[in-house]
């Protein structure tokens, strides 16, 4: 597919694609078609990747402090990442717990995995 300007206004302007999806149906890079948006003049929209994902404090206090959610699970019913979580509870000086498994120590540890050559299986389901 060659990227004149009528098939870039047609696509990206017309039919809102994206650079990405224009570059995969031309079989160039994604920087090739954003280059030549510029070079024909085509204003390109920002990108959404670069949005601040909202959350609220609120929702945010419910989920992981009310009702002991992880922040993996957290993560995913607000669909954001777990770094985004943990961002926005810094922000808003809610204490991230530790990931800690209670009850495991070092010397348990290595009583387990070293001296009884259990896997980290079987200390998974021994230590909860």
């Amino acid at each position: 597919m060659d990227l004149d300007k009528a098939t870039l206004v047609r696509l990206y302007l017309k039919e809102k694609r994206s650079t990405h999806d224009i570059a995969q149906m031309s079989g160039c890079s994604q920087t090739k078609v954003r280059y030549r948006c510029i070079k024909y003049g085509i204003k390109l929209r920002p990108n959404t990747w670069h949005r601040k994902t909202n959350i609220e404090k609120s929702v945010l206090k419910r989920l992981y402090v009310k009702e002991n959610k992880s922040l993996k699970e957290v993560a995913e019913i607000l669909s954001c990442s777990r770094a985004t979580v943990i961002k926005r509870c810094k922000e808003y000086d809610i204490p991230v717990r530790s990931p800690r498994v209670q009850g495991l120590t070092k010397s348990l540890l290595q009583k387990l995995y070293v001296k009884e050559g259990k896997t980290t299986r079987a200390i998974a389901d021994i230590v909860g």
